[in-house]
């Protein structure tokens, strides 16, 4: 069973984690804006501006963009997502049925 999630309703569960959340819109879809993200990187505590992207996007179903590259995560590309170039690594199968802070933290697993 598919589950239709509402954005404006996603967006505001973020934001109660994260207040400094921005929704953010391209190609019409949400996008959330996470500025100075924290979070752990091979053991390391890493701060940088993410964005989450709960949508399909280039053959992947949802994705989360970085700032820049990391050391860790499989095969990172650049992308042109919401006027900005961001990074991102190829990681798959977080499907957009759940909620978008389970699909934040499953994404973050492929820089773990």
């Amino acid at each position: 069973m598919v589950v239709a999630l509402m954005p404006a309703e996603e967006f505001e569960k973020i934001r109660e984690v994260w207040p400094g959340a921005q929704l953010r819109s391209d190609g019409g879809n949400a996008a959330v804006y996470l500025p100075a993200f924290e979070f752990s990187c091979g053991g390391r505590a890493v701060t940088m501006d993410l964005l989450l992207y709960p949508h399909s996007r280039s053959g992947y179903v949802t994705r989360l963009f970085f700032r820049q590259a990391l050391a860790r995560g499989p095969n990172w590309q650049s992308h042109f997502v919401c006027g900005e170039t961001w990074c991102a690594p190829s990681w798959n199968n977080v499907h957009p049925n759940q909620p978008w802070v389970s699909m934040l933290a499953n994404h973050l697993k492929a820089v773990e």
